[in-house]
Order: structure tokens, then C-alpha cells, then sequence
């Protein structure tokens, strides 16, 4: 049930964003994060919580007790957020490849986990999101332009 509710609200949702934002011209990144923290509240068979990634970006790992992967990983989460935010760049995954931009007809999405960044094989949760589309997206191909995304059409911008 959990996992319905997080595909119905929360990846689906994204992955059509990213979509629709690809297809607009943008350059997106997709990133799903699969380690999950020894501090977690939910039970070890489940994936990761939304925003259970947090804590790595922001370092609470250093501040509390818990597995040295936790202290590697979130110093390469903040690493990896603070060139992007100031260069623009994205590291190469862990076989040496570059981080791929997510294209609406080849949904690349990187895996962060507790054994580095890895490629994942086919999207994440795709086939799930293809066969819920069409009951969750009555407006078929809008969302970018809805969200006022469509290039050309900056919300940010002042005139």
C-alpha cells in the first residue's frame, strides 16, 4: 500500500515532470536514492523514505552516531550538490561514465546508494507510471506547460 501511494503522489508525478520537461528542451537529472539510513523509522524491507536522502545532503551523519558508509556518503552527497550548484556539474558514476541527462525516450536515472552511483538499467518504476498515466494525467502532455515550464516561457522572469 505504501508503495502505491509513493508511485500515485510522488514518483510518478516527478517522472512525468521530467518528461515534459525534457521534451520542452530542459536539461534534467534524475536521481533515486536507495540507501537507506540506520536511523530510519520504517521497516528494512522498504525502500528508503521520501526525503530520507535530506539528512545526507545537509550532514547530519557527522553529527550523529551511526556507520562510517553513512559519513562517506553524505561528504559525496554534498560534494556532488555543492558542484552542481556552483559549476554545473555532475559527477561520472562509479564505472566511470558520465552522468546522463534523463530524455523523455530514454529515462536515464542514477542510483545513490551506499555502494556509490550506478546507473539503473531501466528508469525507475517506468512500467509502473506508463500504466497509471493515463488515470493520473487527464491532460495528457500540459504538465509543463500548466507549470509554466515550456522553453520560452520562464516563470522566474522579471520583464
Amino acid at each position: 500500500m505504501a508503495e502505491m501511494l509513493g508511485d500515485v503522489f510522488h514518483v510518478c508525478p516527478l517522472q512525468y515532470f521530467a518528461q515534459e520537461l525534457s521534451a520542452a528542451g530542459h536539461q534534467v537529472f534524475v536521481y533515486v536514492f536507495s540507501a537507506k539510513p540506520s536511523q530510519s523509522q520504517w521497516p528494512e524491507e522498504q525502500r528508503p523514505a521520501l526525503y530520507e536522502d535530506l539528512p545526507f545532503l545537509f550532514g547530519a551523519p557527522f553529527s550523529e552516531p551511526g556507520p562510517t558508509w553513512e559519513r562517506l556518503l553524505s561528504a559525496r552527497m554534498i560534494d556532488l550538490l555543492a558542484d552542481f550548484v556552483h559549476r554545473g556539474v555532475l559527477p561520472t558514476l562509479d564505472d566511470g561514465t558520465a552522468w546522463p541527462p534523463y530524455k523523455h525516450l530514454r529515462p536515464a536515472v542514477v542510483e545513490i546508494g551506499s555502494s556509490g552511483l550506478r546507473m539503473l538499467a531501466s528508469g525507475f518504476r517506468d512500467g509502473i507510471c506508463r500504466r497509471l498515466r493515463p488515470h493520473l494525467l487527464g491532460n495528457r502532455g500540459r504538465t509543463a506547460s500548466i507549470a509554466g515550464c515550456v522553453r520560452g516561457n520562464d516563470p522566474f522572469r522579471r520583464e
